[in-house]
């Protein structure tokens, strides 16, 4: 932590005289860090059982003083719970929370609860502790939003969302589904955390970021004590509409369509022994089985083995004609596929261009390898080139794999010019405007007859490019 978050230091230090001290000095409990950390994160990044309790104790004392005025001030139903999901900031310094009660709504009742911004005051203010925004008064418009820009570096005062700047940032619940203990995280479930909220780059919920971490004992802990929460969670209420209560508590085939990697092997295996036969007649609306799903999503493994035990066939078509082969998105899939029966032969140039989309470069490596000799596939061999020259990080990969295997990389290049000159073309201009050069200088060998001048998204010739992306190089090394 840097030196200005001596409460996040503490925090992580497991330090509760520390943390004690600091709050009664006023040190702000929902401060975040430039990365959207508070002091909160770090106590449950580390383990810390009692500092996570005084900052759960605060937290519920100040949401206690925003509840106490919704319902006593505001005078709205206690059943109206809507408000809880805006925004609630907090005004620390006294100019803070004078300039925020200036900026107060007589009359909260009066403005869209879509357009409701809250603002918690440290310190009483003109007997006011929690107040409504002004939102709906133009001629205050460019004050309020200078104020709500300054009290957004605050924090705000949520279990499910840390920084408002931060959109990236994880939340409470799904760090400690991720490194903290089971204790931890029932403290944060009792005390308001959701477990359908998803938060961090990737955009997942607690139990998602559980699975990805391997955390099977944090897995069990939700599946056993929440098992009535689950269907709730956006990712299988599709699943209950359809189904019902035969799927009560059993969510694993949904959890197989999202994108996940290999990582949730263990997880779906835990998953599936909740119910197998409810799970293994499972088939979503585009009719792919347990199977299908998947190998589009990269599983392999013990995972895929439980399935064809159970009598699921490698070689099955899906409604659409796709195949476990044809829709596997990663290398380790095919490997498993073929190990286990799937004919190669059964692919064709119509499946593979579908699978495109979501197929991983390693996957087309391998497949490409088995297929290249099959006379179907110089119909279709022609779209791999410009799938895989897209940057140059990715076809780093992707020219390896070509210069391993120089005759594979012949035969694509040579399908793309039969294919068409202008699509050689534009390859050409793209891989020489970032600097591919292995790209470049093969089809120079190659003697293509097409236009070397050709200008790549309206800009410079691909000498020009090749020039301009080396300079760029040297001069930002």
């Amino acid at each position: 932590m840097r030196m200005n978050f001596p409460l996040h230091r503490a925090a992580a230090c497991k330090s509760v005289a520390e943390c004690s001290q600091l709050l009664a000095d006023g040190v702000n409990p929902y401060q975040p860090t430039q990365k959207g950390w508070t002091a909160l994160h770090a106590a449950i990044a580390n383990r810390a059982e009692r500092v996570v309790d005084l900052l759960l104790d605060r937290y519920e004392e100040d949401w206690t003083i925003a509840q106490q005025t919704i319902k006593h001030q505001f005078l709205w139903k206690t059943e109206q719970v809507e408000w809880k999901t805006r925004p609630i900031l907090i005004a620390w310094t006294e100019e803070e929370c004078e300039a925020t009660v200036a900026f107060a709504t007589s009359c909260p009742a009066g403005i869209p609860l879509s357009s409701q911004v809250f603002v918690l005051l440290r310190n009483p203010n003109h007997g006011h502790r929690f107040i409504a925004l002004d939102v709906c008064n133009r001629s205050k418009w460019i004050d309020i939003m200078r104020l709500i820009r300054r009290l957004v570096s605050n924090g705000v005062l949520s279990l499910d969302r840390s920084d408002l700047k931060q959109h990236d940032a994880l939340n409470y619940l799904q760090l400690a589904c991720i490194l903290s203990t089971k204790e931890i995280i029932v403290k944060l479930i009792g005390r308001g955390a959701s477990l359908a909220v998803v938060s961090g780059s990737r955009g997942q919920n607690p139990f998602m970021a559980a699975g990805e971490a391997m955390r099977q004992d944090v897995i069990d802990l939700l599946m056993s004590k929440y098992s009535d929460r689950c269907k709730h969670l956006s990712f299988v209420e599709t699943l209950y509409r359809q189904h019902g209560p035969r799927v009560k508590e059993l969510f694993e085939a949904k959890v197989l369509e999202m994108e996940v990697p290999p990582a949730y092997d263990s997880m779906f295996r835990l998953l599936l022994e909740r119910n197998e036969q409810e799970q293994l007649a499972y088939v979503n609306p585009a009719g792919y089985n347990l199977l299908h799903i998947g190998c589009k999503n990269g599983l392999h493994g013990d995972a895929l083995e439980r399935l064809i035990e159970h009598g699921m066939d490698v070689n099955g078509p899906a409604p659409d004609g796709q195949l476990p082969l044809s829709l596997a998105a990663c290398c380790g899939t095919v490997k498993f596929l073929l190990a286990h029966g799937a004919h190669i032969e059964l692919l064709n140039g119509e499946l593979l261009a579908a699978s495109l989309n979501h197929m991983h470069y390693c996957a087309a490596h391998r497949i490409i390898l088995r297929v290249a000799q099959l006379p179907w596939f110089r119909e279709c061999a022609h779209m791999y080139l410009p799938w895989m020259v897209t940057n140059r990080d990715i076809s780093e990969r992707n020219q390896d794999f070509l210069e391993e295997h120089p005759h594979i990389r012949r035969f694509l290049f040579d399908c793309l010019y039969e294919h068409s000159k202008e699509q050689m073309a534009q390859l050409f201009a793209r891989a020489a405007h970032n600097g591919m050069l292995r790209i470049v200088l093969w089809i120079l060998d190659y003697r293509y007859d097409i236009d070397y001048d050709y200008t790549h998204c309206d800009r410079s010739t691909p000498l020009l490019g090749l020039l301009d992306y080396h300079r760029y190089v040297h001069v930002y090394r």
